[in-house]
């Protein structure tokens, strides 16, 4: 589809391995093409706060939500503004 590559990745901390934690960080990367021939490329990514219990899932989600809401955007062609 592209000449774009990617890579990313989410790696647990030192103090998360220390007190045995999960990588709380997530990222996710999506490339788009629109109607019209135009593409686009969307990179997420979360940092997920330490001291929430849940806080892996929370990144997840957000990075899940925003790449399901571009994807709605670009398969709609609606303005970018409508992604919030």
């Amino acid at each position: 589809m592209s000449q774009w590559r990617s890579s990313w990745a989410s790696v647990q901390g030192t103090s998360h391995v220390e007190s045995n934690q999960p990588c709380q960080d997530a990222c996710r990367c999506e490339q788009f093409l629109t109607s019209s021939g135009e593409e686009f490329m969307v990179l997420v990514a979360s940092d997920g706060a330490g001291s929430a219990s849940l806080s892996q899932e929370g990144s997840q989600a957000v990075c899940r939500v925003l790449i399901e809401k571009c994807t709605r955007l670009f398969e709609g062609m609606r303005p970018l503004f409508d992604i919030i």
